[in-house]
């Protein structure tokens, strides 16, 4: 099943921690894509009617072949697929180590191998959909579903971001937001703070998001100067990139 919302809904999510403690986050395969609004075609040509004609003698033909089954039917993978499988299950609980780019989203990354092989079986029954459960689920299959997948886990971060399960990251949001504002090219870490009091109380609060823009490529830590005398350690000081400010491209058309 398919939900479109808009992506208001989507930041509310995170109010609700019961979504996520629940489980429910953890089973949504989430798709974020960019607007387009402002880049819409005015007459966008409709589906070709060969397209739409086999999309639906193939959906009838896996419906009705499925149906004449009286038995439930389980299928299976091939060897060289199943020696994937474990291959991305290995890859896949690295991911979950500090710093890994699914630490703070467990919930969701502890289901990605599942949702794959779910993918595949699909897949495998869309391409031999009056005898999928004949024949193994081939490695070419499951790479396929593992692209999907990468996709899927691409965009649930995107949405993660959005519901804000990771501080770190929508602490960098905001800090990029405050960059393209006001057009920055250099700061400190104290400037930060003197803009977003309402987010950083103190400077070490700023960390976390500066250390996410840093390993993106969007700032660059400055040498720290030498300290003169008494008084307080100088703040860190950081260099914009410079793309950082520029307005985001058109999407492709």
């Amino acid at each position: 099943m398919g939900v479109c919302i808009q992506p208001g809904v989507l930041a509310r999510l995170g109010d609700t921690p019961e979504f996520r403690e629940q489980g429910l986050l953890g089973r949504l395969l989430c798709s974020v894509p960019k607007s387009l609004l402002g880049y819409r075609r005015e007459n966008p040509a409709p589906v070709p009617p060969a397209v739409l004609s086999t999309y639906e003698s193939n959906v009838k033909a896996l419906v009705l072949s499925l149906a004449a089954e009286s038995e439930p039917r389980t299928l299976h993978f091939g060897p060289e697929a199943e020696a994937a499988i474990v291959a991305v299950l290995k890859d896949t609980e690295t991911r979950f180590r500090p710093g890994g780019d699914l630490a703070h989203m467990t919930d969701w990354g502890g289901k990605l191998v599942g949702a794959v092989l779910r993918i595949a079986a699909l897949l495998h029954l869309a391409e031999h959909f009056r005898s999928g459960w004949d024949r193994p689920i081939s490695l070419a299959t499951f790479t396929k579903a593992h692209q999907i997948g990468e996709y899927f886990t691409l965009h649930a971060q995107v949405a993660y971001d959005i519901i804000g399960a990771d501080p770190a990251v929508a602490d960098a949001r905001a800090l990029l937001e405050w960059i393209r504002r006001t057009g920055t090219e250099r700061f400190t870490a104290r400037d930060v703070v003197q803009a977003l009091r309402t987010r950083f109380a103190k400077v070490t609060d700023t960390d976390p998001g500066l250390r996410v823009l840093e390993s993106h490529g969007w700032i660059r830590r400055l040498p720290t100067p030498p300290r003169k005398g008494a008084g307080r350690t100088p703040s860190a000081a950081y260099e914009v990139h410079p793309n950082a400010t520029e307005a985001p491209a058109e999407p492709p058309r």
